[in-house]
């Protein structure tokens, strides 16, 4: 029998095409593989990515890939790229970021797949769209390139590009992926939890207390795959779970003074 898989991810396009991601403790072979499985559970799998969860090794089964359709644009989006998962929230972003911009020139920081570099290519002369990720970087040159405007995408990490830019730009998109960032909510998190239980059990409210120590245990946890350089990254949902989290606590176990010091001094 193969192995079963460790995780699975996916992310899902509009339109129902899905890219699975699949990782192992040992990759197994190719005939071991259950890309059949994977790809017979939704019909619209497009290609699946094989990985080791203590590992570098990778391998691809497919093209990599899926069009995502929105806002009148279409955007390569690959395995390991970043993209809005909240697909609600797209169109709106898009629209409000871009629509009416015009001029010489526009910088889009922290690009992704070019979310707003696309679009803000047929209304500017030049777009200089920067992203880090390699990954990213490879779909949003090829979304650019398929717009067929002046756009140029830069892989590189956005504070060493501004070091060395000179010229001055007429609109700059600022749309930094703050889960994303390694370590960032994580720890952020997990500091403001450490801080909670030790004030909720000053104040004798048990409960909060051990409920913070779980939240702080958990992103510590999660801390260790997700320092720099980061092996695992937080989605949506996770990000969401972690403010929601630390607002409840706040209410639950302290006098609405002591959190409010916390949150302001940290």
């Amino acid at each position: 029998m193969p192995p079963p898989p460790h995780e699975i991810q996916a992310f899902a396009a509009p339109n129902g095409a899905w890219l699975p991601n699949a990782f192992f403790a040992e990759l197994p072979n190719a005939p071991q593989r259950p890309t059949r499985r994977l790809s017979g559970a939704v019909a619209a799998t497009r290609s699946v990515l094989f990985g080791e969860t203590a590992g570098e090794r990778m391998e691809l089964d497919g093209p990599g890939y899926l069009q995502y359709e929105t806002a009148g644009n279409s955007y390569q989006v690959g395995h390991m790229s970043f993209f809005q998962v909240n697909r609600f929230l797209v169109e709106p972003m898009v629209e409000t970021v871009t629509a009416g911009r015009a001029g010489g020139l526009a910088l889009d920081l922290y690009a992704g797949v070019g979310l707003f570099s696309v679009p803000l290519a047929r209304g500017f002369e030049r777009v200089v769209a920067v992203e880090a990720d390699p990954a990213a970087a490879r779909d949003l040159e090829a979304n650019l390139k398929a717009g067929g405007n002046a756009a140029q995408a830069v892989n590189a990490e956005t504070e060493t590009f501004l070091a060395n830019w000179k010229e001055k730009p007429d609109l700059v998109v600022l749309d930094i992926k703050m889960p994303g960032l390694d370590g960032l909510a994580a720890g952020i998190v997990a500091i403001a939890a450490a801080a909670f239980a030790i004030l909720s059990a000053s104040f004798g409210r048990a409960d909060a207390a051990v409920l913070s120590a779980i939240v702080c245990g958990s992103t510590l946890a999660f801390l260790y795959h997700n320092y720099h350089p980061a092996k695992i990254f937080m989605g949506d949902s996770g990000a969401l779970a972690l403010g929601f989290l630390p607002a409840t606590l706040s209410l639950a176990g302290l006098p609405k003074t002591a959190a409010a010091i916390t949150l302001v001094g940290g």
